[in-house]
């Protein structure tokens, strides 16, 4: 007599959600070399020292209007 085929595996008996989680990580760290992760941070790091930059070149041009406006403002008696 033959047995009859297996049936799938019932959902109950799929893998636990952390299990899951586990490999959605191992996927991410092995898509990620760490020289790649090390590009990243300098480039962000390059990307914070151009806005500190213009940040500080902001404030440059402020206290230069700011000098300006006072100049003309004591000129016209405002």
């Amino acid at each position: 007599m033959r047995l009859p085929p297996p049936s799938p595996p019932s959902p109950r008996l799929a893998p636990p959600f952390n299990a899951q989680l586990r490999q959605i990580d191992n996927i991410i760290d092995n898509y990620i070399t760490e020289e790649e992760f090390n590009e990243t941070n300098r480039l962000n790091d390059t990307i914070l020292e151009d806005l500190i930059k213009v940040r500080d070149e902001c404030k440059d041009v402020a206290i230069v209007a700011t000098a300006s406006e006072m100049y003309w403002a004591s000129r016209c008696g405002c």
